[in-house]
């Protein structure tokens, strides 16, 4: 069986139009950690598909100039959910990597490429780190555009109850060294990196004023707003000021669990952080401003159930890391035989392979 791993073919930084895609360490990572458990499975063959230097593996840059377009960030935005006539082009240019190709395997797919998968007739199975992170380790997701595997996945998949333990650990942590704040009728807006695939909607991304205008919005409704920042974005100095200059905008910057287990809080609200699935497990009523392409399952903080979004996409199932890491679990998956049943997964190897450490 061939396996292609690949991830959003078209991301770009809008800097270097030569530079490797900033997707190709996520690619690579994927990869390195599916060989756990497809050691264990025979006759399948692994390739990685992505752009690198001087677009060596896939033409990225032919790829937009196919398209008659510029290899920036707004271009790519505009590509991105890939609903309007240049899918065929899509379809044309990317297709043919696929060929003879039983399996793609993603990373964080972005539509356009589940739409291809589609016209082509390809089985396009997804990864995504979930947007619940306040376990001790990262957990993923899976999704597919093929029934059969959609249903596997989702007989395999957690349950809300599952990560309460997480939730009160984490909540004890917090109480042991958070400290109060004087919280006024106040509703918690949690801040993004300026861009992030997770913002796209219509073909674009808010922008500065879009910010603002969402913090406007949020303080005619609910009162006074706290703004808590991304802790990766260095480009808020402008908001900042703004914050220090109003009396209904007030700037926090802590820890984001620390500030979650907070009881002052009326409601969390976002463009489309990962906070908003997280606030209902801190029993936080939660809004989702960006709804398009939300394809994570939400828990309401009652049922033990996670309910499905509305997108137009498949949502992704929260699997837990013993499961992905099992040679068993893939090998139904991909339809292959299993000649050596592999359980791999040891405590935090997601967060610590990523190298990523989140809620500072």
């Amino acid at each position: 069986m061939r396996v292609i791993v690949t991830g959003d073919l078209l991301r770009n930084t809008g800097q270097n139009q030569m530079a490797e895609s900033d997707q190709a360490k996520n690619v690579d990572w994927l990869k390195s950690v599916l060989d756990m458990p497809f050691a264990g499975i025979a006759d399948i063959e692994v390739e990685v598909l992505i752009s690198r230097n001087q677009n060596a593996v896939f033409d990225r840059l032919g790829c937009y100039s196919a398209l008659g377009r510029d290899v920036t960030i707004e271009d790519w935005c505009e590509i991105y959910e890939g609903k309007n006539n240049e899918i065929d082009i899509l379809v044309d240019f990317i297709g043919p990597y696929f060929e003879n190709c039983q399996v793609i395997i993603s990373h964080e797919a972005p539509p356009y490429l589940f739409r291809i998968a589609q016209k082509i007739g390809v089985k396009i199975i997804d990864v995504g780190v979930a947007p619940l992170r306040f376990s001790s380790d990262y957990i993923l997701g899976l999704r597919s555009n093929d029934v059969a595997s959609m249903s596997l996945i989702e007989k395999c998949s957690m349950r809300p109850m599952e990560f309460h333990d997480a939730v009160h650990t984490r909540v004890a942590l917090s109480h042991s060294r958070a400290h109060p704040l004087n919280i006024e009728n106040g509703v918690l807006f949690v801040g993004q990196m300026d861009i992030d695939a997770s913002l796209i909607q219509g073909g674009s991304i808010p922008k500065p004023i879009d910010v603002l205008n969402a913090l406007e919005l949020t303080s005619a409704m609910y009162g006074r707003v706290y703004y808590k920042p991304h802790p990766n974005n260095n480009n808020t100095s402008w908001l900042r000021k703004i914050c220090n200059e109003r009396e209904d905008f007030i700037w926090i910057n802590r820890n984001i669990y620390d500030t979650l287990v907070l009881d002052d809080w009326s409601r969390v609200i976002s463009f489309s952080s990962s906070v908003v699935k997280e606030a209902p497990f801190f029993r936080k009523k939660a809004d989702r401003m960006l709804k398009d392409n939300d394809i994570w399952p939400y828990f309401d903080g009652d049922v033990d159930n996670f309910i499905g979004t509305e997108s137009e996409m498949p949502n992704y199932a929260y699997i837990s890391n013993k499961t992905f890491f099992s040679s068993g679990f893939w090998a139904g998956l991909l339809q292959c035989v299993c000649q050596n049943y592999i359980e791999c997964y040891r405590a935090g190897l997601v967060k610590r392979t990523l190298v990523e450490k989140w809620g500072f």
